[in-house]
């Protein structure tokens, strides 16, 4: 015959699963929105606590307070569809709760098991400019990912491995109002055997604006060629016709990044004017016939989740 123990859960008195805490009046306490949601490569990241080397830093634990920077690391390396606070609404209802088939003895109606079924609904900004990115997620075609669900204050983990997320409600709708933007979004639904999952507290909300996931650029190696930096300037060049000149700024973050050029920040750039761009390294190359004048070009990288950062090149040849 077995031990008590053996049906019985370990509720050890004081232990984190048995305590209920009370805020003090005047903390910090979450909000009723997900205002940020990271789909994540599965099992890029570990559990939390455990040591984890985001960039260049050394290892250190995975916590609340540098969550953010790993799931940003993790974007640059094209690993990580991060959409930061100002892209998204998320609400959730309460839990569907698994419940035993029949009751039993006097019990008033059937037990919970304590499994639980959850769904997350989003609203999101940008989703009739990105169907292919949503056909891709519906189409199961991004592969297994885990998932970051952030409040003000709060992130909570949906593993792949163990409560197997499944994307739907993929999609928008026109209303047929001229004046109304174009809604859309999506939902994550999964199964968890032992309640709800437990927030983790210690975001800072500052770090979770969209606008904070862009790349930079480092200062451009090797030197310029014919091209002189104008004092007093960071990226106004002199240019001597005759000669070709080069130059090429290289992503900070790192990653794989594919750069391309525009003329006035959004512009094909026209043929008279002999600017190229090498797209896997980003160095520009401006022709020696390049006609006299002022030009301003706008340098793009990207990669493979959407992130991207941009730099302004003025070249004046004489």
């Amino acid at each position: 015959m077995g031990t008590l123990q053996q049906f019985m859960p370990n509720v050890t008195p004081g232990s984190a699963a048995t305590a209920h805490r009370s805020a003090d009046y005047g903390s910090i306490q979450p909000k009723g929105s997900y205002i940020a949601v990271a789909l994540v490569v599965a099992a890029s990241l570990p559990e939390f606590g455990i040591n984890y080397t985001i960039g260049a830093a050394p290892a250190a634990p995975l916590t609340a307070s540098n969550i953010v920077a790993a799931l940003k690391d993790l974007a640059y390396k094209g690993q990580c569809w991060f959409l930061g606070n100002g892209l998204v609404n998320g609400k959730a209802a309460k839990p569907t709760e698994r419940k035993a088939s029949q009751t039993y003895g006097s019990e008033s109606a059937p037990r919970p098991t304590g499994e639980v079924a959850e769904k997350v609904e989003f609203m999101v900004r940008d989703t009739f400019a990105n169907v292919d990115f949503w056909n891709s997620l519906r189409a199961g075609a991004l592969g297994p990912l885990d998932v970051y669900l952030f409040t003000n204050t709060t992130v909570q983990v949906i593993r792949y491995a163990s409560e197997a997320p499944v994307f739907d409600g993929i999609g928008y709708e026109l209303s047929g109002n001229f004046e109304q933007d174009i809604p859309g979004g999506f939902s994550i639904s999964w199964n968890k055997a032992n309640g709800q999952i437990q927030p983790v507290k210690g975001i800072s909300m500052a770090g979770l604006k969209f606008e904070t996931l862009r790349y930079t650029f480092a200062v451009a190696t090797p030197a310029p060629t014919n091209l002189a930096l104008v004092a007093g300037t960071t990226n106004r060049y002199n240019m001597v016709t005759g000669t070709a000149a080069k130059i090429k700024r290289a992503v900070n973050e790192g990653g794989a990044v594919r750069y391309s050029i525009f003329k006035n920040g959004s512009d094909d750039i026209p043929t008279a004017e002999l600017v190229t761009i090498d797209s896997d390294t980003g160095e520009v190359t401006i022709g020696s016939a390049m006609p006299l004048g002022r030009y301003v070009y706008t340098v793009a990288a990207e990669n493979t989740c959407g992130v991207y950062g941009t730099w302004t090149l003025e070249v004046i040849v004489k």
